[in-house]
């Protein structure tokens, strides 16, 4: 990846328009992306997304102010509403925001301004990926191009203030990996294992950044990485060992249970580093079919707790605040719930073809772990649904299908927990 930065500066210079034809050509076929609703908190999920409605501008972006948290609070709002599998892409919710990101990326295909352009960009990025936009479209392979561009030597990348940040390494890994590179491409491999360097030795938890101290949210963030690296498909050319890999994984978790506060339901004694973070543990367990264990789940309670009236997340002052409400209602959505043997699953299921979503049938099959089907359903791309009854406890997969584009199969853990 990294013998692409020469590509990104002709990019930079010659400008979106000229350099189309300089970006590998696009596969014959869109790929299928698919999401769906795992929450056990949607009606606090939804309450909180429903709050930042009015926050809504005319451009697509939600955000309070042009001068104050603009970039991070619609950042937020990306990453929530395409994780809530509530709304369509093209709609004026989720569709607008991604149109509002589309427009405000820099010509060197950032996001931001100033320090917090690396943070920005990051974040940006995964949004898109997750509301499914096509990694090979120009937005995004301009976006891809530019971290490439940005990593250091050592495999890690600078927040804005110093370089060799765990959370910013943590995410961009993630990223490359979302938009399909490969677990043993080299500029990956060398980022995780930038990142396991980061490890205290005495108590798992993570560095912030070299030369510092561990912390909760750093360790959180660095999560995300190594997890996406160990979930990424195997190719057999790796040069990092996946078990030491798993054992980093092991301790971190390890070091959040035990640095968590159960007197107050927080780390690190702050209500807005836990929405961020509830997430960021969450999704482990959910794509692996683990239950939350009890602190995790004291710790989504906790940020129900400061919620309002009109859903929004407070301070210890009973202020209402966009960002943590934001953060909050992304997090709740990574929360698993145990599935009843009559239940219904929301599904999102999209084709992005270089920006454009299209239109479409799909078809769901409910899949016992013989390749029995236990449950169809049909209807179009964007928000479907499959329901079942009668179903046994154990491991699933989902099979979406829609012409034009390889069928996606994703697992739906712990089915039947209710009989």
């Amino acid at each position: 990846m990294r013998s692409s930065a020469l590509l990104l500066i002709v990019l930079v210079l010659s400008g979106p328009a000229a350099s189309a034809a300089l970006l590998p050509p696009l596969e014959p076929a869109p790929v299928l992306h698919v999401a769906t609703d795992h929450t056990g908190y949607r009606a606090q999920m939804d309450a909180a997304i429903n709050y930042s409605f009015r926050y809504r501008q005319a451009n697509g972006g939600v955000y309070e102010y042009e001068f104050l948290e603009r970039e991070t609070q619609a950042t937020r709002a990306l990453i929530a509403y395409a994780r809530a599998v509530r709304f369509d892409p093209r709609d004026d919710r989720l569709g607008a925001l991604i149109r509002f990101w589309v427009n405000e990326q820099n010509p060197d295909g950032s996001w931001g301004s100033g320090n917090a352009v690396p943070i920005d960009t990051a974040n940006v990025l995964g949004g898109l990926l997750e509301a499914g936009y096509d990694p090979r479209s120009m937005v995004l392979q301009r976006a891809l191009l530019y971290v490439n561009l940005t990593q250091n030597g050592d495999g890690s990348w600078s927040d804005g203030v110093s370089n060799g940040a765990a959370t910013m390494t943590a995410y961009n890994a993630r990223n490359l990996l979302q938009a399909g590179v490969p677990r043993d491409d080299v500029w990956v491999e060398e980022a995780i294992r930038f990142l396991l360097t980061l490890q205290d030795p005495v108590t798992g938890g993570f560095l912030p950044g070299e030369g510092r101290f561990p912390t909760p949210s750093a360790t959180a963030a660095a999560l995300v990485g190594l997890d996406h690296w160990l979930l990424a498909p195997e190719t057999g050319r790796e040069t990092l060992d996946a078990l030491a890999v798993q054992a980093a994984v092991d301790r971190s978790l390890q070091y959040l249970n035990a640095t968590f506060n159960r007197n107050n339901g927080l780390w690190q004694f702050s209500l807005g580093a836990n929405s961020e973070m509830v997430g960021r543990i969450a999704h482990y367990h959910r794509v692996r079919g683990l239950p939350a264990p009890d602190w995790l789940v004291q710790a989504a309670d906790t940020l129900v707790a400061h919620q309002n009236a009109r859903g929004a997340i407070t301070n210890s002052q009973g202020t209402p605040l966009l960002t943590w409400t934001l953060a909050t209602a992304a997090s709740l959505a990574e929360m698993p719930r145990p599935f009843e043997g009559r239940d219904t699953l929301r599904v999102q299921a999209t084709l992005n073809r270089d920006g454009a979503y299209r239109d479409g049938p799909v078809t769901l099959t409910l899949l016992d772990a013989a390749g029995a089907t236990k449950a169809t359903a049909a209807g179009s791309l964007g928000l479907t649904g499959i329901e079942w009854r009668g179903l046994r406890p154990g491991a699933y997969l989902l099979r979406v299908e829609t012409p034009g584009a390889a069928p996606v199969t994703v697992p739906v853990h712990r089915l039947g927990d209710g009989l």
